[in-house]
């Protein structure tokens, strides 16, 4: 199964493709320069004058390339010195981000996360099962 293949904008609300979508974040000016406030955003909902707006092109976050891009925010990886550079303020922030990239049915499924009946069911399982692809489907088929 492939990833998704489209997004929700964080700024309009329409659908975002690969091809026309930013993810923007922003960071702190000093160490350890932690990358926050998560966005995807299409190309012309990023507004031109806000010089702190860091931004990836979509396409290059995404695919096995684009999730090794992605890990790197967390660790520079196995075999090489600590270094400074670039992490996350908030891990739970940047899975929510990895998943709404990654996983199939998540991005949809997302959006009926804050419904009593959604919340109830995620709180009584496991860390992983609720975000998996099959109970992600199955959310969305329910939604209609």
């Amino acid at each position: 199964m492939s990833g998704p293949t489209s997004w929700r904008c964080d700024e309009c609300a329409a659908a975002v493709a690969a091809d026309g979508g930013l993810l923007a974040f922003r960071t702190q000016p000093h160490a350890p320069y932690a990358a926050g406030g998560f966005r995807i955003l299409h190309v012309s909902c990023r507004e031109p004058d806000d010089a702190e707006l860091a931004t990836v092109r979509l396409e290059a976050c995404l695919d096995r390339d684009g999730l090794s891009l992605l890990l790197g925010f967390l660790s520079a990886g196995p075999g090489r010195r600590p270094e400074p550079g670039l992490t996350v303020a908030d891990v739970d922030e940047f899975v929510d981000l990895i998943r709404r990239l990654h996983v199939p049915f998540y991005e949809p499924a997302r959006r009926r996360f804050g419904e009593p009946h959604v919340r109830r069911t995620m709180l009584r399982a496991d860390r992983a099962s609720p975000y998996q692809s099959p109970a992600l489907r199955k959310l969305v088929q329910a939604s209609g």
